[in-house]
């Protein structure tokens, strides 16, 4: 997960630090893809060298607040759950380019 903190995204010319709040090694991968989640509400894949270097990463969800937590499926090592503050829980593939919407959560204060 450190290595990861220390990956940089390019956007415009500058660089964007990331606060993650959950990272996780996908099953079946050899410690080479780590899915982490953030304040910023995204959903990233990070992808590993050998040698631990952090190769790239890529955006695979967006949450429209903080993204708190992850769940990994052992059945299916492709496909995890995020949640995060905006009270959605999506079913995100690697392999697909999109996000699922799975379930939506919404809480009343009385």
């Amino acid at each position: 997960m450190f290595l990861l903190l220390n990956c940089k995204l390019e956007t415009r010319h500058k660089y964007k630090y990331i606060t993650f709040l959950q990272a996780k090694f996908l099953p079946l991968t050899g410690d080479t893809h780590i899915v982490s989640c953030g304040r910023d509400g995204q959903v990233r894949l990070g992808e590993l060298s050998s040698t631990g270097a952090c190769r790239a990463t890529r955006r695979l969800g967006q949450h429209r607040g903080p993204a708190h937590k992850l769940a990994i499926q052992q059945e299916t090592p492709h496909v995890f759950l995020s949640s995060g503050e905006d009270g959605l829980i999506m079913s995100i593939d690697v392999r697909d380019s999109k996000a699922d919407k799975y379930l939506f959560i919404l809480l009343c204060t009385l």
